[in-house]
């Protein structure tokens, strides 16, 4: 089944529409954006965005897309000075709420698809706290590296991105440590929802890895 509803570039924003929402359409549209951002970052191509709810109108032929929300994603977007992806104050409760029930923000491990974290913004804007997606959690510390690397020209978004990476780096972590009879995995590493999770085995260098036995 498909993850998104709709999916287009519109100048040099990638505009991604989620079905009807529900708990199972929520996870499918979060995992998948977070996935994409995995994606975009390895190939040194790292992302920022918003998420939002509004009413849109396509139409298909003529390849236009019109929504209520697209310019408040697009001025919270262009505010941000980092690499990330924020829900927009009216998306919070719901989107939350699907993928994690009631747990309460300062409980979440470092595998959570969300996090809450005062997101930095460009010059002459206050900083506050948001929800915001997990889009690192399954990348290698290399990857991760030469994505920062990457964004060298622009010292205080590649900073800022560190200063974030590091904070998640501080959080509970729940990747398991694998017997010997799962080598050359040495680690599952999960991210999981109220609907879903995704799964990664790992090596010591942090690649992704087949395990060396069956499992059920």
């Amino acid at each position: 089944e498909p993850n998104f509803e709709y999916g287009q570039f519109v100048f040099d924003t990638l505009v991604l529409v989620s079905y009807p929402l529900e708990i199972k359409s929520t996870y499918r549209f979060i995992f998948a954006t977070i996935l994409l951002m995995e994606i975009f970052f390895s190939e040194k191509f790292p992302l920022r965005g918003s998420i939002g709810i509004g009413d849109f109108s396509i139409d298909g032929d003529a390849q236009i897309f019109l929504s209520n929300s697209f310019k408040r994603l697009r001025l919270d977007e262009e505010g941000q000075q980092w690499t990330g992806c924020v829900l927009l104050p009216e998306a919070e409760e719901i989107v939350v709420s699907s993928l994690l029930g009631n747990v309460a923000p300062h409980m979440l491990p470092k595998s959570a698809p969300v996090h809450r974290y005062s997101v930095p913004l460009k010059a002459q804007q206050s900083q506050s706290a948001r929800w915001c997606l997990n889009w690192s959690h399954f990348l290698s510390p290399g990857v991760i590296e030469a994505g920062l690397q990457c964004m060298a020209g622009d010292a205080p978004k590649q900073e800022n991105t560190r200063q974030y990476l590091a904070t998640l780096g501080r959080l509970s972590d729940d990747t398991q440590t694998l017997s010997w009879d799962f080598i050359p995995a040495k680690r599952l590493k999960f991210m999981k929802a109220r609907s879903g999770l995704r799964i990664k085995f790992e090596d010591d260098a942090g690649n992704g890895v087949n395990p060396g036995c069956s499992w059920p």
